[in-house]
């Protein structure tokens, strides 16, 4: 499967998914979502899910929020209630989206990791 067709996939929900499997060598985990200026996506996003701006500025808005989140290179959003997240290119941008599961299994390993 190809890194773009991973991505796309993870986008979908997941009873519309295809049996994809684990990432394909050089796709981490947190796929990369790149936006063209004025270029949207949307995608179902659970509680302590984080996007981050890795490039440009991107408009992000979670539904049931009526707060509009706009980020920065460098900066994070936390979702704060399971639903969908609209996103925004206002510049050419590039997304980071990191699910929640992945950010505990990091705290787990950097817990069991300390002295």
């Amino acid at each position: 499967m190809s890194p773009v067709r991973w991505v796309v996939e993870r986008l979908r929900p997941p009873r519309e998914r295809s049996q994809g499997g684990a990432a394909p060598r050089g796709v981490s985990a947190a796929p990369q979502l790149p936006l063209r200026n004025n270029e949207a996506t949307s995608f179902r996003a659970r509680p302590g899910c984080e996007i981050t701006c890795e490039r440009g500025v991107v408009l992000v808005t979670q539904e049931g929020d009526p707060d509009d989140h706009v980020l920065e290179t460098g900066e994070t959003l936390q979702v704060s209630k399971s639903g969908r997240v609209a996103a925004m290119a206002l510049r050419d941008c590039r997304l980071r989206v990191r699910a929640a599961s992945s950010l505990a299994r990091e705290i787990r390993r950097g817990l069991r990791s300390s002295p």
